[in-house]
């Protein structure tokens, strides 16, 4: 068969004037096929002159390869024998389809099919089978229908996974990812799951950081976003999400399932952020730096886009001639398919028109830009005024700054939590998410209310309780924990065992409610391993104080105890103590008091630090606390005015207070302070007071 050059070799000699011999002679063409070509050459020419002849039909055939007419051929290989048996392996593969379902993963092959076909004995080609087997399944490709947003009408919505190392171990983590077709806006927020409480979470967060909202979200099938399927085609939406949207003034809009180009924008968007981002930095000291950084790209990847933008604008501009505008082929195929859509005035060339004759942004629009006017061939886009003209582009730009003045108005942030119905166990503890969480003691066994939000978990009474035994009302919220991940976890805070720990005293060096907090954990082993019960009697006095407030108050008294038996271990003798220095110690305590009484060094005395004892011009230093076998010796409480008299001497007899005496110096000593008063022993409760007040 002879080519389009073939062709016009041919033609070309005919019409120089040489014979079908000499072109046989000297191309070497059959004769016969010289004159068909020739033949059809002439009739075609003919058909041209006759009324009504479609002229390009025409010139096509003129121009282009000869085809050989292959419609009466009959099919040789592919025989009825074939056909039947190919169509009974497809039927079986149908039924397979039903019971095991359209998405199944045991479908038969075409190159299986044809083996089969093969092995019953039929002489085929494999080609041949899959023509016929396209044929009978009769698969179309899909058509895919160009889209085109005005500002504010639709936000897309997707989650995107990364692996990274941010302290703790390469492990996947989540970007919660927002994305605007119509300004080319793309947003993420990075999180360690995709649970609905993040759902929630990056929505408030992006609708406040934008001060609006989109008129339209769209969604993919999301266990966050549908609660369950109805039929064939219809959903039940998440409770939390219509709550949201209700808020908000958005519509949710839920894409078919497994067809992902029904959001392609921020799909693509996943892609783009996921490369740009953490393709070259993908190890962090925690979540927060690693979600640091990915903001700043983030500001960085928009601005970018949105100088490109710009760009795009500014070259259209330059390459107009005469103030006019030149649109290429290429935007005009984005836009316009079909001579008959110019002629539709809403052509998506142009930006919104408004009804009073003035473009969106407020310009009024000539009689002669009008869009119908523009679009006729006198008044092509390109012989058009830039000024007047608005015309819609397929660039990548970022305009988030116009597209912010055409979203919903601003709401304040919802604070919506995700609640539920808890039943406090005998730990006095409920689990959220397989972690643990305390709550009072006087609620176990009970029912209680979780609101869980992203940051926070807070649980409320289940109806009415009495007061509990510290005076807490029980009828509002009863507690509030910091939200933990990971299963097994605990929070655990010690106000909520004070009742149980001062039944049992024996339980607090080990419980998880005082280990939770190491450096009260050192606290007690240091100081109270002996006195429990005293440890937990201390909270209870101070409930109303936090727990950072409550280990200052722990370090300033086991300070002052520090202090106390560093004095008390200066006096003290090297082994057992004899009785004449047990008389002679009982005897200082005595002298001590009584120097109190006569109003000298109180407020030494009343701080709990020492006393000033004047003795021939010296001063020397005394405890006015002894401790000895857990028993506090402690100065009357009920104390007279300070008085203004001098100090007097004491008696030159009386012992050194820090030193063992001889035999004859504690006679006297003895002789002397017998005739004193011996003060009352404070009670416990009142030591625990004046220390409190001191």
């Amino acid at each position: 068969m002879l080519s389009v050059l073939d062709k016009g070799k041919v033609i070309g000699m005919k019409l120089s004037g040489m014979s079908n011999r000499a072109i046989n002679r000297k191309l070497g063409y059959d004769r016969d096929k010289i004159s068909e070509v020739w033949s059809e050459y002439n009739a075609a020419l003919a058909r041209m002159n006759d009324p009504g002849a479609d002229i390009k039909a025409i010139q096509d055939e003129m121009c282009s390869d000869p085809k050989y007419d292959s419609s009466k051929r009959t099919k040789r290989k592919y025989t009825s024998e074939v056909d039947a048996a190919l169509k009974e392996i497809l039927e079986q593969e149908e039924a397979k389809t039903r019971r095991l379902g359209p998405r199944h993963k045991q479908k038969l092959t075409n190159k299986q099919i044809h083996e089969q076909l093969v092995s019953q004995g039929h002489d085929i080609g494999r080609v041949t089978i899959n023509n016929a087997i396209a044929r009978l399944r009769k698969k179309l490709r899909e058509v895919y229908i160009r889209q085109h947003y005005d500002y504010g009408d639709r936000l897309e919505y997707d989650f995107g996974e990364v692996t990274l190392d941010c302290g703790k171990g390469i492990r996947p983590y989540h970007m919660a990812i927002f994305s605007s077709p119509a300004s080319n806006f793309k947003w993420a927020y990075l999180y360690t799951n995709q649970k609905q409480a993040v759902f929630q979470d990056s929505h408030v967060r992006f609708f406040e950081m934008m001060g609006g909202v989109w008129k339209e979200v769209v969604y993919d099938n999301m266990r966050n976003v549908v609660n369950k399927f109805i039929g064939k085609n219809e959903k039940e939406l998440n409770r939390e999400l219509i709550q949201m949207a209700m808020y908000y003034g958005f519509t949710p809009n839920v894409t078919n399932c497994f067809k992902a180009n029904e959001k392609g924008h921020v799909e693509s968007s996943v892609q783009i952020l996921r490369n740009q981002i953490f393709a070259a930095r993908y190890k962090f000291s925690s979540l927060d730096e690693a979600s640091a950084y990915m903001t700043r790209r983030l500001e960085e990847i928009n601005k970018e886009e949105s100088i490109a933008k710009d760009g795009d604008d500014e070259s259209i501009a330059k390459d107009g001639k005469d103030g006019n505008i030149n649109i290429s082929q290429d935007i005009m195929a984005d836009t316009v398919r079909a001579k008959d859509a110019i002629n539709d005035s809403d052509s998506i060339w142009f930006d919104r028109v408004n009804s009073d004759n003035s473009w969106a942004d407020g310009t009024e629009v000539s009689d002669e830009n009008r869009p119908e006017n523009c679009a006729s061939l006198e008044n092509r886009p390109e012989n058009c005024a830039i000024t007047d003209i608005k015309i819609f582009t397929s660039s990548k730009g970022c305009t988030i700054t116009e597209e912010k003045k055409h979203l919903l108005p601003y709401r304040p942030p919802l604070e919506l939590a995700i609640i539920s119905e808890n039943t406090v166990d005998s730990y006095s503890m409920i689990t959220i998410d397989t972690c643990k969480y305390s709550v009072p003691e006087y609620f176990v066994g009970k029912k209680v209310t979780v609101k869980k939000y992203h940051d926070e978990i807070r649980v409320y009474a289940k109806g009415s309780h009495a007061r509990d035994s510290i005076g807490i009302d029980a009828d509002n919220m009863i507690c509030s924990h910091k939200r933990i991940f990971g299963a097994g976890n605990m929070s655990v805070d010690i106000y909520h065992y004070l009742g149980t720990l001062l039944r049992k005293p024996g339980a607090v060096r080990n419980s998880v409610a005082l280990k939770s907090i190491p450096k009260l954990k050192a606290i007690f082993d240091t100081h109270y391993a002996k006195e429990p019960k005293k440890f937990i009697e201390i909270f209870i006095e101070h409930k109303g104080l936090s727990v950072d407030e409550i280990m200052l108050l722990f370090e300033e008294k086991t300070s002052n105890k520090e202090t106390m038996r560093a004095e008390m271990k200066a006096i003290s003798v090297t082994g057992k103590p004899s009785s004449a220095d047990v008389v002679i110690r009982a005897d200082m305590v005595k002298y001590t008091a009584l120097i109190y009484n006569a109003g000298i060094g109180r407020k030494e005395v009343a701080a709990g630090i020492e006393c000033k004892v004047a003795r021939d011009g010296v001063v020397e230093n005394t405890m006015d606390n002894y401790v000895e076998n857990d028993r506090i010796f402690n100065p009357p409480l009920s104390l007279p005015p300070l008085s203004a008299t001098p100090v007097p001497p004491p008696p030159t007899s009386s012992l050194s207070p820090l030193a063992p005496s001889s035999s004859s110096s504690f006679a006297s000593s003895a002789s002397l302070l017998s005739t004193l008063p011996s003060p009352p022993s404070p009670t416990r409760r009142e030591v625990v007071a004046h220390a409190s007040n001191s």
